[in-house]
Order: structure tokens, then C-alpha cells, then sequence
């Protein structure tokens, strides 16, 4: 029992660090991005912060691709998706 306590101990940590990474690395594209002109990215990453054991806290991450907004029409979507729409339009099952 104590050598899987142990295990579950050393994966609990690698997830943590894991987490830490993927957090700064997005914070590092986001900057990115920023520096670059880039108005927005389909890609959204959230997280929330929870409290457990014994005060420590931790973060939960929601990794998700976002539908470009089309409440106003395909005016406001980048040339690209619209290029792309026209295309998938055009073809014929």
C-alpha cells in the first residue's frame, strides 16, 4: 500500500508541474500574440483556482477551441474563416 501512495504521490506531482508548464507557456503565446497585433485566437484556455487540503490551493484548466462569433454576420470573421465558409459553400455532396 505505501509503494502506491508513493506512486499516486510522484504522478500527483508531475501532473502539477505539467499544469505549471502548459499555464506559463500559454501566458509566454499569449504575450506573443499581443507583441504581434493579434486580436483574438479561437483557443481559449481558463482556469480556476481551487482550495483543498489543507489550504494549499490549485488550478483547474479548461483547454477549449471557440466558434468565431457570428451574431452579426461573417463581417466581423477574419478573411481566412471566410475564405474558408465560401469554399465549404461552393462544394457539392
Amino acid at each position: 500500500m505505501k509503494e502506491v501512495k508513493a506512486k499516486l504521490r510522484r504522478e500527483w506531482k508531475t501532473i502539477k508541474e505539467l499544469g505549471g508548464w502548459l499555464y506559463r507557456v500559454w501566458k509566454e503565446l499569449k504575450q506573443i500574440w499581443k507583441d504581434q497585433g493579434f486580436k483574438s485566437t479561437s483557443v481559449k484556455l481558463k482556469t480556476t483556482e481551487h482550495e483543498i487540503e489543507g489550504g494549499k490551493k490549485e488550478l483547474n484548466f479548461h483547454l477549449y477551441h471557440e466558434a468565431p462569433d457570428t451574431k452579426k454576420g461573417t463581417s466581423n470573421l477574419p478573411r481566412g474563416e471566410r475564405g474558408r465558409r465560401t469554399n465549404i459553400k461552393g462544394l457539392k455532396a
